[in-house]
């Protein structure tokens, strides 16, 4: 058995882009391996990538070989110089008899091109026909990120709980999808990334996420748990779903939540409910108006002095307790300058004078027959 050297080709591979912001991104490598003879009776092909600070350890895998062309996938390589790509081919008996080894690079922006001599053993028996070639082809893809996602976490049955996710690819190679599940409630969109999730059952359930370019190998994956909760009860003491409030009692009074759980009472709100008596808007009184705190309506004969009034003894005649007159005004008070009834007059002196006021029951005319103030006579 004599050792046989065969040198071979290479290939291209580039790196077109980097993660967002400048980070390094999670990467999916597809590798192509092609034996341009196929009659050296391969059946299996292994691999080892290697580094020695990139890779926490050896990434090892093994590819039946079907045809002439062997691919596979490697994820997660980062940005570095110097990995190491070992192939080895294996017969259907379990002998290695192809080895081969070659270092490469993966740097933005730059086409790579490997190298890779295979040493192959040869026997009488089988001996290879034709030249052994291999090609190797790196193709390299920045796996999608996922900048930000959005779920409620919570919402009462028959609501809907928001999804929202904004995801990028990286190197722009692919449109992006992005689907949404769930296991007991319905998307209403699942392949939108702004969509929403319903509540059909009381208790937890599970939003998945997925955004794939494609690659089954850069796919990314999340899941969310939320909460469905039963409606809510007036009368709990929470305010919840449609609620405006909810003390527990509901029955009104100034700034407390009213029946229904749907209103706070609000005195000048112009809408008399809870223990309101009016609202009028302003509620300042006024004969037969809501006076302030819209419990009672000014009203000129309810013995009670309150708003515009000036008193109010029940019968308003002048005759009462307090003396007080129609329209719930105290008696007048002659020299106060103010004319008020019975008063004829009020100057606030009240002692005649041509035109001016007596007593404020009269104004001193002289010519009218009565002689009074400072006349001295009047026959008329």
């Amino acid at each position: 058995m004599s050792p046989r050297s065969i040198a071979l080709v290479v290939l291209t591979f580039v790196l077109s882009a980097c993660a967002e912001g400048g980070n390094q991104g999670q990467t999916s490598v597809r590798v192509t391996v092609e034996l341009s003879a196929e009659e050296i009776g391969a059946d299996r092909l292994e691999y080892i990538v290697s580094h020695p600070t990139a890779l926490p350890d050896f990434i090892v895998g093994n590819i039946e070989v079907t045809s002439d062309t062997t691919t596979f996938s490697l994820t997660s390589l980062p940005e570095a110089t110097n990995y190491t790509l070992s192939l080895g081919v294996y017969r259907d008996t379990g002998e290695r008899f192809c080895d081969g080894s070659a270092n490469f690079d993966i740097l933005e922006g730059q086409t790579t091109v490997l190298g890779m001599i295979l040493t192959c053993s040869t026997s009488v028996d089988n001996p290879p026909e034709g030249e052994v070639g291999v090609n190797v082809t790196f193709q390299l893809n920045y796996c999608p990120v996922i900048e930000d996602v959005d779920v409620g976490a919570s919402a009462f049955l028959g609501d809907t709980i928001d999804l929202s996710v904004a995801a990028i690819d990286p190197d722009g190679t692919a449109p992006l999808s992005i689907n949404w599940s769930a296991p007991l409630g319905p998307i209403a969109d699942p392949t939108a990334a702004v969509t929403t999730y319903t509540c059909t059952s009381i208790g937890t359930d599970v939003i998945l996420l997925n955004v794939s370019d494609g690659d089954v190998a850069c796919d990314q994956d999340r899941q969310f748990l939320v909460t469905c909760l039963p409606s809510p009860l007036c009368g709990d003491g929470v305010a919840e779903r449609e609620e405006v409030c909810d003390d527990g009692v509901n029955d009104g009074d100034e700034g407390e939540c009213l029946p229904g759980c749907l209103k706070i009472q609000a005195c000048g709100d112009v809408i008399t409910d809870g223990t309101e008596v009016c609202d009028d808007g302003q509620n300042n009184g006024g004969e037969g108006e809501c006076l302030p705190g819209c419990l009672k309506v000014q009203l000129c004969g309810d013995a009670v002095t309150d708003g515009t009034e000036e008193c109010d003894d029940g019968q308003n005649d002048g005759l009462g307790m307090l003396g007080c007159l129609p329209g719930c005004l105290f008696p007048a008070t002659c020299g106060d300058g103010i004319t008020e009834p019975p008063e004829v007059c009020d100057d606030g002196i009240n002692n005649g004078g041509e035109l001016e006021c007596l007593t404020c029951t009269s104004i001193q005319t002289c010519g009218d027959g009565i002689s009074e103030g400072t006349e001295f006579c009047d026959d008329g």
